[in-house]
This record gives structure tokens, sequence and C-alpha cells, in this order.
């Protein structure tokens, strides 16, 4: 994954990438997430958005038996995140401009009704990623500590 090249990422991992804390599936899994998070560096990184299985997929087991995630949600996500940025697949643009399309469209309620069946959003990981990334560092502080503020 060189700076020169384009990264195509699946939409809703546009979001998992903040949220990233080196968890996953597996060893395979969590090394290729952290290369991604290099690679995509100070933000010049062009970025591809692209609906179905992208480089951080690559390590799934699932995708030797067949060419599409086995889970659902993922795609149904895939389609909600590209909704709420009001872009198309295939749509190139550095990460930092991804970031901040995320951080306008994206606040913590919104990201809540798109990601809280995933497995991952329990964790509260992503949602304390998403918010910092829009300013908002207050907004998935636990409900004591708001009061607090």
């Amino acid at each position: 994954m060189g700076d020169s090249d384009t990264i195509a990422l699946r939409a809703h991992h546009l979001l998992c990438l903040h949220g990233f804390r080196g968890l996953g599936y597996s060893e395979e899994f969590v090394a290729g997430m952290r290369r991604v998070q290099e690679a995509l560096g100070d933000g010049g990184q062009r970025v591809e958005v692209v609906l179905g299985p992208d480089v951080i997929c690559r390590p799934c087991p699932h995708l030797a038996e067949r060419p599409r995630c086995a889970r659902e949600d993922g795609s149904e996500r895939d389609g909600a995140v590209l909704a709420a940025l009001d872009v198309p697949a295939g749509l190139v643009r550095p990460w930092r401009w991804w970031q901040e399309r995320l951080a306008e469209r994206i606040p913590p309620a919104r990201f809540t009704e798109i990601c809280c069946d995933c497995a991952w959003y329990d964790l509260g990981y992503c949602l304390e990623g998403m918010a910092a990334l829009g300013g908002r560092r207050d907004a998935c502080a636990p409900r004591k500590e708001r009061e607090l503020l």
C-alpha cells in the first residue's frame, strides 16, 4: 500500500477506522487494519469508497467461499453510510476529505442509528472515535460524566 496508491475501503469501514483499538477477528485482520491506518497517515492518501469486500476484509475466511461479505448487515451499513454522506460508491477523495465529511454528516446520534447492531458497537470505541473526529468528545461520555461537564 504505497502513498500514491488509492486505497479502496467499504463505506462503513470509514467509520470503523476511527474506533480501531487493536482488536479484531484474527491477527491478520488486526495487522491489516493497522496497515490501513498507517497508510492513511496525515490525510493525503486517496481513498475510494466501495460497496463490498475491501482490503480490510481480505483476511475473512468467508471470502474464500464467496466473493462477498457473509454478513448482510455490512452491506446495509455501507448503504446507510453512503446515504448519510450523500456520496456515490466509487468516489475517490483524500482521506482528510472523508474525515471532514464524516464529521459534518455523521454526528453521534446518526452514527448510533447506523452502527448500533454491529458486534463491536457496545465496546464504545467507534462512537468515541467518531465523536472525537467531530470535536464532540463529551458526546459519548457516560451519563454521569456528562452531568459533571
